[in-house]
C-alpha cells in the first residue's frame, strides 16, 4: 500500500511537471510565431523608410534621378512591409500597438508620396531655370563681347585717322564700361553657381543685389552710344541679363521649395520611423515578459521535480523501514522466545539433574519395594519434564524458522519495490528531458 501511495504521488507530481512544462512551451511557440514575427516587420518598415529618407533626400540635394528611383522603390517595398503588419494583426487580433502604428504610417506615407511629386515636379522646374539661366549667360556675354569687339575697332581706326583725344577717351571708355558690364555679369554669375551647390537660397539673394549696379552701367553706356546698331547689341545684352535674374528668381524660389519639401519629407518619414520604432519597442517588452514567464515556468518545473524527489526519497525510506520493520519484528520475536525456552530448558535440566540426584540418592537409600516404586515415580516425572522442554525447544527452531522464511520473502518485496521506483524515476526523467529538449526547439520555430 506505501509503494502504491509512492506511484501515486510521484505520477501526480509528473503530471504536474509536464503541465508546467508545456505552459512553458505554449508561451514560447507564441513568441516566436506572435511577437518575433511583429519586430521583424517593424524592423522591416524602419529600415526601409530610412533608407527611402536617405535616398530622397540625395535626390532633393540634386544627386541624380537615380536616387528618386531608388526612393520611390523604397515606397513601394514600405507598403508591402505595412500589408504585412496588417496581415499579422489581423491573425493575431492583441497585437493592437502594430496594427494602430501600421495605419498611422500608412497615412503618413500616403503624404510622404505627394510630397515626393511635388519635390520631383520642383526639381523639373528648377531644370528648366537653369537651362534658361545658361541660355541668357550665353547671350549676354555674345553680345558683350560683340559691342566690346565693335568698339575696340572703332578704336584702332580713330587712332589711325588720328582722331582728337576726346574723342579717343570716350571711346576708351565705352570700352572700358563694355567689359566693366562683362565683369558684373561674371561676378554675378559666380556667386549664383556657388549659391545654388549650397543650395543657399540668401546667398542667391545676395548675388540678385548684383544687377542694380549692372543696371547702372547699361544705363551709362546706353547714354555714351551713337550708333544705332551699338545700341541694338546693348539691347540685347540687357534682356539677356533680365532674362538671367528672371531665372535667378525662379530657380531661388524652386530651391526654396525643394528645401521645404525635404524638411516635410523628414517629417512625413520620421513618423513612419516612430511608429515603427515603438511596435518594435512594444514587441522586444513583449518577448522579454514571455522570457521571463518561460524562465519562471522552468524554474517552477524544477522545483516541482525536486519536491518530487525530497518526496519519492521520504516515503522511499519509510517504506524501506517500513518493510525492515516488518521482516525483523518476528526474528526478534523469535529470539526472545528462543533466549526463554533456552533459559527454561537450563532450569529444566538443572531440575532434572537434581531430581535424578535425589532419586538416585533416594534408590540407595530404599530399603523398601515402597520407597523404591516412589522414587521410580519421581525420575518418570522428571522424564516427563523434560520431554517438556525438547517440546518447546521444538517449538522455538519453528518460529525462527518461520521468521526466517518471512524474512527472505520481505527482501524479495523490498527489492521488488526498488525496481519499480527505479523504473518510475527513470520514466519521469524521460518525460522531462523530451519536454525540455521540446521547448527550446519550440521556440526556433
Amino acid at each position: 500500500m506505501s509503494f502504491g501511495a509512492l506511484v501515486l504521488v510521484t505520477a501526480l507530481l509528473g503530471a504536474l511537471a509536464k503541465w508546467r512544462l508545456n505552459l512553458a512551451i505554449s508561451s514560447a511557440n507564441d513568441v516566436a510565431a506572435k511577437r518575433v514575427v511583429e519586430v521583424q516587420v517593424a524592423r522591416a518598415v524602419m529600415q526601409t523608410a530610412l533608407q527611402a529618407r536617405w535616398d530622397l533626400r540625395g535626390y532633393a540635394l540634386g544627386a541624380g534621378d537615380d536616387y528618386l528611383l531608388q526612393g520611390r522603390k523604397g515606397l513601394a517595398d514600405l507598403k508591402e512591409h505595412l500589408k504585412a503588419a496588417d496581415e499579422l494583426a489581423e491573425k493575431f487580433p492583441d497585437l493592437s500597438a502594430l496594427r494602430q502604428g501600421a495605419s498611422e504610417a500608412r497615412a503618413s506615407l500616403a503624404l510622404w508620396e505627394s510630397q515626393i511629386d511635388r519635390l520631383e515636379s520642383a526639381h523639373k522646374n528648377l531644370a528648366t531655370q537653369e537651362g534658361i539661366m545658361d541660355s541668357a549667360a550665353k547671350s549676354f556675354l555674345q553680345g558683350s563681347h560683340d559691342l566690346t569687339s565693335s568698339e575696340e575697332q572703332r578704336l584702332s581706326t580713330e587712332a589711325e585717322e588720328k582722331a582728337d583725344a576726346a574723342k579717343l577717351n570716350e571711346r576708351m571708355a565705352k570700352i572700358s564700361l563694355a567689359q566693366d558690364i562683362i565683369d558684373l555679369g561674371n561676378a554675378i554669375r559666380v556667386n549664383n553657381f556657388k549659391a545654388q551647390n549650397a543650395k543657399d537660397v540668401n546667398a542667391m539673394q545676395k548675388a540678385l543685389k548684383g544687377f542694380a549696379t549692372l543696371e547702372n552701367a547699361f544705363v551709362h553706356l546706353e547714354s555714351m552710344l551713337r550708333v544705332q546698331a551699338d545700341k541694338d547689341v546693348l539691347a540685347k545684352v540687357r534682356d539677356a541679363a533680365e532674362d538671367y535674374k528672371s531665372s535667378m528668381e525662379n530657380v531661388s524660389s524652386s530651391i526654396t521649395d525643394i528645401l521645404s519639401l525635404q524638411e516635410k519629407i523628414v517629417d512625413s518619414s520620421g513618423v513612419v520611423v516612430a511608429k515603427a520604432s515603438g511596435v518594435m519597442d512594444g514587441g522586444m517588452q513583449g518577448i522579454d515578459e514571455a522570457a521571463v514567464n518561460v524562465s519562471s515556468g522552468l524554474s517552477l518545473t524544477n522545483v516541482i521535480l525536486l519536491v518530487g524527489v525530497v518526496i519519492a526519497l521520504v516515503v522511499g525510506v519509510l517504506v524501506a523501514w517500513l518493510s525492515t520493520r516488518a521482516i525483523t519484528l518476528p526474528i526478534r520475536e523469535g529470539v526472545n522466545a528462543l533466549a526463554s525456552t533456552a533459559s527454561q530448558i537450563s532450569t529444566t535440566v538443572a531440575q532434572l539433574a537434581a531430581n535424578a540426584s535425589e532419586a538416585a540418592a533416594a534408590v540407595a537409600e530404599t530399603t523398601t519395594v515402597q520407597e523404591a516404586t516412589r522414587a521410580a515415580v519421581q525420575i518418570a516425572a522428571s522424564s516427563q519434564q523434560q520431554l517438556a522442554g525438547m517440546e518447546q525447544v521444538g517449538r522455538a527452531m519453528e518460529n525462527i524458522k518461520q521468521a526466517t522464511s518471512q524474512n527472505a520473502e520481505g527482501a524479495r518485496q523490498l527489492a521488488t519495490a526498488a525496481r519499480s521506483l527505479q523504473d518510475v524515476g527513470a520514466r519521469l526523467k524521460a518525460l522531462v528531458d523530451s519536454d525540455h529538449g521540446a521547448a527550446p526547439a519550440s521556440a526556433g520555430r
